[in-house]
């Protein structure tokens, strides 16, 4: 067994507990150091995510603000047809009703027509009548 001077283990001891304790601030300071390079990553990966999810929340409302406006215009396009259909079937109607009229106008006019006719004939039949009672009677 070797002998040692307790000065020499003193002091081996005290350089053996500066290295430790040295070592161990360095661990800790390296472990640390990593830890925030995790969180700084963490972070800007979460903001990467965070800016992909708003650019495609943006990209869906362009896209949904897009086929809203086809519609939009599609349903103003059908309304537009509705209303010419309507302008047009109300014009064929008017004339309709014209003509209507004026049919209702020209029967009107051949009933009067064929009323003063017989009203004639009846004149003339009349007349004839007497005429004939006149001659037959005298």
């Amino acid at each position: 067994m070797q002998n040692r001077d307790p000065l020499s283990d003193a002091i081996s001891h005290q350089v053996e507990e500066r290295l430790r304790s040295e070592f161990e601030a360095e661990k800790e300071r390296l472990v640390a150091e990593q830890a925030q390079r995790l969180a700084d990553k963490d972070a800007e990966s979460e903001a990467t995510l965070a800016r992909a999810r708003e650019d495609a929340a943006a990209a869906a409302e362009a896209r949904a603000a897009e086929q809203v406006s086809v519609r939009m215009r599609d349903l103003e396009a059908q309304v537009g047809e509705q209303d010419k259909l309507r302008k047009d079937a109300e014009e064929r109607e008017l004339q309709l009703r014209r003509e209507k009229r004026e049919l209702e106008k020209q029967a009107e006019s051949r009933r009067l027509q064929m009323e003063r006719q017989l009203d004639e004939e009846r004149t003339k039949i009349a007349s004839q009548a007497v005429e004939q009672r006149t001659r037959s009677g005298s």
